[in-house]
């Protein structure tokens, strides 16, 4: 039996569980989990959004899954809904130590019966020495590239035997302390929320607005401050380019963005309401200085919308450079500003890689990533087994 923890919203541990529960016994333990019988429909309409991201994939049930600290998730939401990060952060806190709480008893009941632990890195540190404690082979999901800065992040991923990760990109950020042979590399998937109409490809009428948008939280390494610079140069070679901003921390973003124009600032929403969305934009742009893959680049190929995003991220996996969009250097407001005015320029283009982003999205699928996923990890484990538990690494 397996045991996948998962305290956050991230699919992809989610998708890896049911993939698990195909082949055999695996207990999934999120933080929610399965989100009836809390009385969800009295909860407000933001938080009942968030409960619908959390949606278990069909071969995950009561009977192997369960929720670890549904009701401190709770205050977390609210929490993040506040956009106070101390708050945001203290919730968060609380949320995943409750969650490896339950872990713990989950493992210490089944003591034996075991045969590997699934985690999220950087929110399952007690789950992760228990399992070095007991000699219970760990394999740890990295969402984002191994950066030694992060001291939490770190710890807890030194203590794995084996690695899973997005991206090519991340892989390459943790090769040194592990080696290719206790790495799977699996891309992310999507799908399309019921209800949704057919993407169509992007045509862009004469005289109207170039619209961008850009999906991500108030992380400098999401790189915002430079897409602000080149929309401002943009509009200052008349160039008429209006953004949108989409991201969980709007209040916190609201004073940065209020002198600046053009500029439409509304909070994370739905997974139905961000691809329509997606849906009224002409170019998604991603001008992360890092990350592990970027699911939100695959999800708006998906509606046919072209995406401008940095060479630092796992979406270079994906193929889109010239293909349904344009790859730019990092923290490099001009290469930006360059890419934009690119498209700007030529509707032709953006609608021929519109066209391709389409066919491009359709080789990522979670069903499919279920599969491909839970047989790799499946295979790391007999290796784990086979060759030995890991030491903890000083990389």
């Amino acid at each position: 039996m397996f045991l996948v923890v998962n305290p956050g919203t991230h699919p992809a541990p989610r998708w890896l569980a049911n993939g698990l529960a195909s082949q055999g016994a695996v207990h999934y333990l999120t933080a929610l989990g399965v989100v009836e019988g809390y009385g969800s429909r009295l909860l407000p309409r933001r938080v009942r959004a968030e409960w619908a991201r959390r949606v278990l994939p069909p071969n995950l049930t009561r009977h192997n899954s369960s929720s670890g600290a549904p009701f401190t998730d709770l205050v977390y939401l609210a929490a993040r809904r506040s956009g106070h990060r101390k708050a945001i952060d203290t919730w968060r806190e609380r949320r995943n130590r409750a969650v490896n709480r339950r872990a713990i008893r989950f493992l210490r009941r089944n003591a034996g019966q075991v045969d590997g632990v699934v985690t999220t890195a950087s929110a399952c540190l007690d789950v992760a020495e228990y399992c070095v404690a007991h000699q219970i082979p760990l394999v740890s999901y990295l969402p984002q590239p191994y950066e030694k800065a992060d001291v939490r992040y770190v710890e807890e991923v030194n203590l794995a035997d084996g690695l899973l990760v997005a991206s090519r990109y991340v892989a390459q950020s943790a090769a040194v302390g592990w080696g290719p042979e206790r790495i799977v590399v699996s891309n992310l998937g999507v799908d399309s929320p019921a209800g949704l109409p057919a993407p169509e490809p992007r045509v862009r009428d004469a005289g109207t607005s170039f619209k961008l948008i850009f999906v991500g939280r108030a992380d400098p390494n999401k790189g915002l401050k430079y897409l602000l610079e080149a929309l401002s140069s943009l509009r200052d070679a008349s160039r008429d380019v209006k953004l949108t901003v989409v991201s969980p921390d709007h209040l916190q973003l609201r004073g940065d963005l209020s002198l600046v124009s053009e500029v439409e600032l509304v909070p994370a929403m739905s997974r139905t309401n961000l691809y329509r969305r997606f849906d009224q934009h002409d170019v998604l742009v991603v001008p992360s200085l890092r990350e592990g893959f970027g699911l939100v680049v695959v999800e708006a190929l998906s509606r046919g919308l072209p995406v401008i995003v940095t060479t630092t991220t796992g979406a270079a996996d994906v193929g889109l450079d010239e293909v349904a969009g344009l790859a730019v250097a990092p923290a490099d407001a001009k290469s930006l500003e360059r890419a934009i005015a690119r498209l700007y320029d030529d509707p032709v283009e953006v609608e021929t890689f519109s066209r391709h982003a389409i066919k491009l999205a359709q080789r990522f699928s979670w069903p499919e990533y279920s599969v491909r996923t839970a047989e790799l990890v499946t295979q790391l484990f007999g290796a784990i087994h086979a060759e030995g538990l890991s030491q903890t690494r000083e990389v």
